[in-house]
Order: C-alpha cells, then sequence, then structure tokens
C-alpha cells in the first residue's frame, strides 16, 4: 500500500490485533499485574468490592497504543517472561524489537526505597534500566511522584500560549468567543494530553 492510503491504519490495526492475539496466547496471565473491579460500573465503590461473588478479577499484561507497548509486571521474573514470550510473537509476526528503544522502569512502592536492579533482555541483546521516560505524553518516573509530569506540562503550556498571543490575543479581527475557544482548547490538549498544539 503506498504511504497515505486511508486504509492502511486500519489493515495495520488488523495485524496487529492478531500479533497481540498470538502474544496473549502464550503469556502467563499471572506474570502481569492483577486487578479486581466490578463489571456493573461501580469501579471506584471499594465497599462493593469486597464482595468476591459480584467482581472481577482481571490480568494487564500488555498495554499498547499504535506500536508502542507496555509490559506491567509486579516481579523480575514475570517481565522477563512477558518480555520474552511477547518478543517471540512479534518476531514470528515478522516484525522487529529494537533493543536500543526498549526500556525498563522499576517502579518502588512507597515502602521500599531501594531494591537490587535485575538485568532484562531481548534475545541475546540488554535492555537499559532508566528512572523517567515519557510514554504517551506522560513522564512516567521510578519513584511514582507527578513532579516532573506537571513541570513539563506546565511548560508546554507556557509555550503553546506565548505562540497564540501575536496570533490569537492580539488579533483585532477574531471575536472574543472565538478567543477564548482557542484558549480552551489549547489548555486542555496541554495539560490532557501532554502535547504542544
Amino acid at each position: 500500500m503506498k504511504q497515505g492510503c486511508v486504509l492502511a491504519p486500519v489493515i495495520f490495526n488488523i495485524y496487529l490485533a492478531a500479533v497481540t492475539l498470538r502474544s496473549h496466547s502464550v503469556i502467563n496471565p499471572a506474570d502481569g499485574i492483577t486487578y479486581c473491579h466490578r463489571p456493573d460500573g461501580n469501579f471506584l465503590n471499594l465497599r462493593r468490592c469486597s464482595r468476591r461473588h459480584l467482581t472481577r478479577t482481571e490480568h494487564i499484561t500488555l498495554l499498547q497504543y499504535d506500536d508502542d507497548a507496555a509490559l506491567p509486571s509486579h516481579s523480575a521474573a514475570g517481565l522477563q517472561r512477558l518480555i520474552t514470550a511477547s518478543a517471540d510473537s512479534v518476531v514470528k509476526c515478522g516484525l522487529v524489537v529494537n533493543p536500543q528503544k526498549t526500556k525498563v522502569l522499576h517502579q518502588l512502592s512507597s515502602c521500599t526505597y531501594s531494591s537490587p536492579i535485575s538485568h532484562f533482555h531481548v534475545g541475546e541483546e540488554d535492555i537499559g534500566s532508566v528512572e523517567q521516560f515519557m510514554y504517551l505524553g506522560t513522564i512516567l518516573s521510578s519513584w511514582s511522584l507527578l513532579d516532573d509530569d506537571i513541570d513539563n506540562r506546565i511548560r508546554l503550556a507556557l509555550s503553546a500560549f506565548g505562540r497564540l498571543q501575536s496570533r490569537v490575543f492580539l488579533n483585532r479581527d477574531l471575536s472574543t468567543s472565538t478567543k477564548v475557544d482557542v484558549y480552551k482548547a489549547v489548555f486542555i490538549s496541554t495539560l490532557l494530553f501532554g502535547s504542544e498544539a
């Protein structure tokens, strides 16, 4: 298919769904993260989650957006098994895992201050560990704080508003309601999605 064809994203999504289903068939769900929820929509009602017969237990082993994937796990051994199973499935489907772009982020719990760093690998190549990285516009850190992410979003908002000042806010040809609408759109896209408008 030619680049820019409208069918390309649809076919890519179908192909990626097949790759994901193949990897799920070889992944052990216990290696991921387990969470319990109520299927009736009362997700945040913790009192109701204590009734086991009304809850459902799910396992998260893959968080995927386009060709970016995050593999969550509570243990180093479980994460290595997830990496190996996912990489094998991807390679069998004709894709390539780039170990230089693959990183491991170890998040500490609130009662843990230090932990031995485990070494992970894809095939024969080692995967580097990082203390923070940006995933889908959000800065994730090993200490599980939001300070860096909030600072980054404020910096992006200031930059976006600085660029809009001469083009929108000081433009006498635009009505006040249009300026307010532009302000709202930039504010929401910057703070919620972490991207510059």
